[in-house]
């Protein structure tokens, strides 16, 4: 159960929504709470793979009242597996993880919506690409919503670390088991690091930017 204190209402009420939507799997083995690094820096040399600014048609957020952020973030997820019975049953505990996060939000806490979208980026063409964001984000910056991205799969980890090794040098999906003991990790794997990530991202980071005097208590 998670109370919320001192948020604005559209915010708990946003919050509430994502959270029904992306708790894990099995709550009796629910994921850590992350560690957060960021934003991190930008620089000439050094940007987020799929920033805004160098997409096919670049956009300058600046100018809609937005900026963009980037995060690492680390944890320990589980792995999930079926049991005999075809029911799930968490295969691996606490593997360790380090994912990314791409965040575009209004600069002006005054112009936020109290709407977080969640975009598992896409990994189809083998790195990470914003469909969602691409086709919408008109609206969501109408409006004022925050758009979260969030790396969800290994080939565009893979496809990160070539693009800027030593800015994504961190990110790790690596399989838990020995590999004698289990088969490759496919390019479909997902544990519930994803959920994790959105959720804890939502109420620790998002938060902080939106309200004052924030108070957030895990149940």
């Amino acid at each position: 159960m998670i109370k919320l204190f001192h948020l604005p209402t559209k915010l708990i009420l946003a919050f509430s929504v994502l959270f029904y939507f992306i708790c894990p799997v099995n709550p009796q083995a629910a994921a850590s709470i992350p560690s957060i690094v960021g934003p991190l820096k930008v620089t000439e040399d050094s940007y987020p793979f799929g920033a805004a600014f160098t997409t096919t048609v670049p956009q300058d957020l600046s100018r809609f009242g937005y900026v963009e952020e980037e995060f690492l973030m680390s944890g320990k997820a589980n792995v999930y597996d079926f049991d005999p019975a075809g029911k799930v049953i968490v295969k691996t505990p606490d593997a360790p993880y380090t994912t990314r996060i791409l965040v575009r939000r209004p600069s002006a806490t005054g112009k936020f919506s109290g709407n977080v979208i969640v975009e598992l980026l896409n990994p189809s063409l083998l790195f990470d690409w914003d469909p969602q964001w691409m086709f919408s984000n008109g609206y969501f910056m109408k409006h004022g919503d925050i758009w979260v991205g969030v790396t969800v799969k290994p080939v565009a980890a893979k496809a990160l670390k070539k693009f800027d090794p030593e800015r994504y040098t961190s990110i790790s999906w690596a399989n838990p088991l020995p590999s004698d003991k289990c088969c490759p990790v496919p390019d479909s794997f997902l544990s519930d690091t994803d959920a994790e990530t959105a959720e804890r991202f939502a109420f620790h980071r998002i938060a902080k930017y939106y309200c004052n005097d924030e108070k957030i208590v895990y149940q």
